[in-house]
């Protein structure tokens, strides 16, 4: 359904472990056409729980994206 997506304009942060069994970091190219203003952050030693992984680093990250 081509046209049911909208872009999202907002600021917005992904959070991506790259040992996530589940889900693939390849999965994260591309978004920026769908979310222009997009900061992906990959945790290259987390899984699909990042904030379970690395938490003091998500949270690093959290606050700094919100500052």
């Amino acid at each position: 359904m081509p046209g049911a997506y909208r872009r999202i304009t907002a600021r917005t942060l992904l959070l991506w472990g790259e040992r996530d069994p589940a889900l693939v970091a390849a999965n994260t190219e591309g978004l920026e056409r769908w979310v222009p203003e997009l900061e992906v952050v990959r945790f290259p030693e987390a899984g699909h729980w990042v904030m379970a992984d690395a938490p003091e680093a998500v949270n690093a990250r959290i606050v700094r994206f919100l500052s």
